[in-house]
């Protein structure tokens, strides 16, 4: 496997209300920067048994060492929310991608 591409890893850290934008704002913290990773889609067959659903866009991300929990990642440019995530020697994390948040 090769872990050609490269990972930044974030912890969200809470959620706060921010009164000059009039919303609640989600507060990341930077845990790992440039972490090797290899990233490929997961099959329909393996999503319909993990997670019980066939529409969802779920990708795999395997790490070379074992990585902190974390919650969000962002791989050339685009975000992912962890779905699950396994910490065994080597790290694999089922992410799903969505909106840039920051």
């Amino acid at each position: 496997m090769r872990y050609d591409k490269r990972a930044d890893l974030y912890f969200a850290k809470g959620e706060r209300y921010d009164p000059k934008l009039g919303k609640n704002v989600t507060d990341y913290v930077v845990l790992q920067l440039n972490v090797p990773c290899a990233h490929m889609p997961m099959s329909i067959e393996k999503v319909k048994t993990t997670f019980g659903e066939v529409d969802r866009d779920i990708n795999i991300v395997h790490f070379n060492e074992k990585v902190p929990a974390f919650t969000h990642l962002t791989i050339k440019g685009k975000s992912y929310k962890v779905q699950k995530l396994v910490p065994h020697r080597r790290s694999v994390a089922y992410v799903e991608e969505v909106s840039p948040w920051n």
